[in-house]
């Protein structure tokens, strides 16, 4: 749909976590919203998605889909008072030592 209507940014904060898929799974590779993902990059477009808030969830804590995509720009957060990762934030790297998130804003 965005290709068709000529997109050149793909810009969501939504990500798929433990009520779809396993940590394991986060590879860019396996799941449908990831492969469309870089389906779009492929077409030229810049593709951004937030990592996700499960950094404090012990049973999920790693970035979502499609963050979990190469070619996707994930975005985490960081504490504005101390600079440093906010709790709610997911982390990476993602599985094959990928670094993400790519970038980091300020949380509220």
């Amino acid at each position: 749909w965005a290709d068709r209507h000529g997109a050149d940014i793909i810009n969501s904060s939504l990500g798929y976590t433990d009520r779809r898929y396993f940590p394991e799974q986060m590879n860019g590779r396996t799941s449908l919203v990831a492969r469309a993902a870089e389906m779009a990059v492929r077409k030229g477009m810049l593709v951004v998605n937030a990592a996700g808030n499960d950094g404090d969830d012990p049973r999920w804590r790693t970035i979502g889909t499609p963050a979990d995509g190469d070619s996707v720009l994930a975005v985490g957060g960081l504490d504005p008072a101390t600079y440093l990762h906010i709790d709610f934030s997911s982390y990476g790297p993602a599985p094959g030592r990928r670094l993400k998130p790519n970038v980091v804003a300020f949380g509220a």
